[in-house]
């Protein structure tokens, strides 16, 4: 082997070592928003928190109308038929 192959050994065993480092090295651009429309679930003038997505149903705890104060209910909306509805029970 003379000295120019075993520069270029020398080089390609460096390089193969540096590709995965420099891969793992490459971090993520945020991408943005996802395309899509922004569909409310429930429009009303007091707070809805831990949505919850299940397939085309949102789970979350709303804070309207609570028969009891201080126990918020829970509801669900359908995004495929966009109905909003109380999951039964889920108040006191």
């Amino acid at each position: 082997m003379n000295t120019r192959q075993l520069r270029l050994a020398v080089l390609g065993a460096l390089l193969v070592l540096a590709l995965p480092t420099a891969a793992l090295a490459i971090a993520p651009v945020n991408g943005g928003l996802a395309p899509g429309t922004t569909i409310p679930a429930n429009n009303s003038s007091w707070d809805q928190t831990d949505p919850q997505v299940s397939g085309a149903l949102v789970a979350y705890t709303d804070l309207s109308n609570n028969p009891v104060p201080g126990f918020p209910g829970v509801r669900y909306f359908d995004l495929a038929t966009q109905a909003d509805a109380a999951i039964p029970g889920s108040t006191p």
